[in-house]
């Protein structure tokens, strides 16, 4: 199933963006996230509209009346989740307004804020159902989060305010999950959470790098012990994607995809250096057919293709 979803992207990346296959040297993330998996109906009226005060009263009233700590966190989280559906909203239907779009991060970030301040208010640990449950979902909507943000972050990479916007909130995100272990819970429990949240996002590859990603931000933040359990799962979830291309380049053939694009996943999950050190200098090389041909970088030669001293020269 995920060798057939992992063709599918690649086949969307090429033809549905209609990128040459010769030129396809870079892999954009793919949005396979629905508004509806953020616990979300729908995105509702968006910061772009006149009316959009309107929507900020009803949330400020809600805030009002609402007092047990659990709740308020709860509150604070489903607000994130509608931010989160408004970018996601704004970035479909306007993707080159800059200014909307900053000002939508800026209103997500300011939720991360206040999430952050209702966590710490809540005096119960995991032992109670509710808080449990919270930690569940605030794990699984960061995920989702930041898969959403990432895709804005490719979008303007020109743009220094928004690079920066997004970092920031990545960094914030980040500090919201180590919450969990710091407050709520032990090394030990919250490892074991993250590895069965993580489980819930193998069925795509974005998802699966997005993990790895997180997880190798989170490690650095942890003990010496937890940076261990950490490392084993990240290197779980390499494994799969690994796999994954393996599986695909039996079933295709390295030839009929352009190296760059295997090589580009690599590169986003840690296994291979980015293709821009790699060294120019024409590497000749010989596919399984018989075909000699001089590639501009060894980056550029497929892996089936055997390197050798020279092609031999053709005679008439």
């Amino acid at each position: 199933m995920k060798k057939t979803y992992l063709l599918l992207l690649l086949v969307i990346f090429i033809f549905g963006l209609n990128i040459p296959l010769a030129k396809a040297s870079w892999i954009p993330l793919v949005d396979d996230i629905k508004i509806s998996d953020l616990g979300v109906d729908y995105a509702g009226v968006l910061p772009s509209s006149p009316f959009y005060f309107m929507k900020e009263w009803k949330r400020d009233i809600k805030r009002t009346f609402t007092v047990n700590p659990i709740k308020k966190a709860e509150l604070a989280l489903f607000e994130i989740n509608e931010r989160a559906a408004e970018i996601k909203k704004l970035e479909e239907i306007t993707p080159q307004n800059i200014a909307v779009i900053s000002r939508a991060l800026t209103n997500y970030e300011d939720n991360l804020n206040n999430l952050e301040l209702r966590l710490k208010e809540i005096k119960e640990t995991s032992q109670n159902s509710n808080v449990d449950k919270l930690l569940d979902t605030i794990l699984e909507r960061s995920i989702q989060h930041r898969q959403i943000i990432e895709i804005i972050q490719e979008q303007f990479p020109g743009d220094e305010n928004i690079q920066n916007q997004i970092i920031g909130i990545k960094e914030k995100i980040n500090v919201i999950i180590l919450i969990i272990p710091s407050q709520f819970e032990s090394n030990e429990t919250f490892e074991q959470r993250l590895a069965r949240i993580s489980e819930k996002f193998q069925d795509s590859i974005n998802k699966e790098i997005g993990i790895i990603n997180l997880l190798e931000k989170l490690k650095i933040k942890l003990s010496e012990n937890n940076q261990i359990k950490i490392e084993e799962l990240k290197n779980k979830f390499i494994g799969n994607i690994e796999n994954e291309i393996m599986e695909l380049e039996l079933a295709s053939g390295t030839s009929a995809i352009d190296p760059k694009i295997i090589r580009s996943i690599k590169v986003k999950i840690g296994i291979e250096e980015d293709n821009n050190k790699c060294i120019q200098v024409i590497t000749p090389a010989i596919s399984p057919e018989g075909e000699c041909k001089e590639f501009s970088t060894p980056c550029d030669r497929p892996a089936d293709w055997k390197k050798v001293d020279q092609c031999p020269v053709k005679t008439e």
